[in-house]
Order: structure tokens, then sequence, then C-alpha cells
């Protein structure tokens, strides 16, 4: 069991009295241009996807988030309107707190603060390292970067090597590809012995990091 630290039990204090959610896999909690005050949502339990949805209807996968974090960050530091899609991609359960009192929370907390700074960059170091993917790298390259990233923040070791809950739809949202193409890639991974694959899992072989 995870030991939380000090600014993650003082997240999890301040939002202990919010209004409580759960939500089934798939069920939407925040749209783009949310009419009304936009709560700030705490995860306890499941993971969200944000992404986005381009004028052919095509998602695009932008970010995963874990219990732990809150959401969305530009409305609760900047008052902005939310512009992705955030969806519950398990059961989810999630605290919702007043934007306005997050954003005071935040400016009386710095230490907290610093680790929504700090994670906000980890998060651009991604986004970056998946715009060099996507301009540069072929399909393999482009499906073992996500993998590489899954399996550092939900991945589950196992014998041999780090198990993703994952399936071949999610991974074309993140990497721009077809599912067809990235099942066909997972294919030739896994005949190459870098990838097991079941259905919805995929065990990253620890020699292929």
């Amino acid at each position: 069991m995870k030991v939380m630290t000090g600014v993650e039990e003082t997240v999890r204090h301040f939002f202990a009295s919010g209004v409580r959610r759960e939500l089934s896999g798939g069920e939407v909690l925040l749209l783009p241009d949310m009419a009304g005050p936009v709560p700030i949502s705490y995860l306890i339990k499941g993971r969200v996807l944000q992404y986005s949805i381009d004028d052919e209807g095509n998602r695009s996968i932008v970010n995963i988030f874990k219990p732990g974090a809150f959401f969305p960050l530009p409305v609760a530091i900047n008052n902005a309107p939310v512009t992705y899609f955030f969806e519950a991609d398990t059961d989810v359960e999630v605290r919702q707190v007043n934007a306005a009192e997050v954003r005071a929370f935040l400016r009386r907390e710095p230490e907290v603060m610093f680790d929504v700074l700090s994670r906000m960059y980890r998060g651009i170091d991604g986004v970056l390292g998946r715009m060099t993917q996507l301009l540069s790298g072929d399909a393999k390259s482009r499906i073992l970067y996500e993998l590489t990233i899954l399996s550092q923040r939900f991945g589950v070791p196992v014998k041999d090597g780090i198990e993703v809950a994952v399936t071949a739809g999610k991974l074309a949202e993140m990497t721009g590809l077809t599912r067809e193409t990235v099942s066909r890639t997972l294919k030739s991974l896994q005949g190459a012995g870098a990838v097991h694959l079941r259905r919805g899992v995929v065990t990253v072989v620890q020699t292929s990091f």
C-alpha cells in the first residue's frame, strides 16, 4: 500500500468535504464549454481520460489521470473554460469542489502549488516527447513510447515485465495511428518478444525499455 506524502495528505484532506460522485467506465465527467461553474474533481479511484474530438469524430487522448490527481487545472488556476472531454476510463470515484475554493487553497498552500507545477512540467515533457514521435517516429516507436509512459504511470510488475491495461483502440487514440496499424504492430512486437498480449492487457517485457 502506497504511503501518502504530506502534500498528498493535504490535498486529500481539502477535497474530503467535496461532493462525492461515482461514474462507470465510459461516462463523461466534463464537456468542453460547459455552462455554469465548473467544479474541480479530485480522483479517488479509477482512471479518467482527457481527450479531444476532431471534426470527423476521431478521438485523441492527451492525458490519463490516476488517483491523487485533480483537474482541470486551467479552470482551477486561470478560471479558463473547459476545452477537453473528461471521461471515466474505469469505474471512478471523485470529490468535487468549487474552482474558486481550489484557487484559494492553492494560494495558501505553496507546497501543493509547487507539486502542481512539478506535475505540469512532467506532463509537458511527455507532450513534447509525443510530438517528437508524431513528427519523426514510425508506428513501432510511437507505440513503444506510449507503452513506456503507461508502464511508468500505471504498470503492474509481473514475472516477465510490466503489465498495462490498455486496448489497441486506446493506443490508436494516443498515437494518432489507425486501430488496424496498432493491432498489426503489436502482433509484430509480440513476435519479436518485446510484448505479450492478451485481451485488454499488454505486458511490456523488461528488456524492451
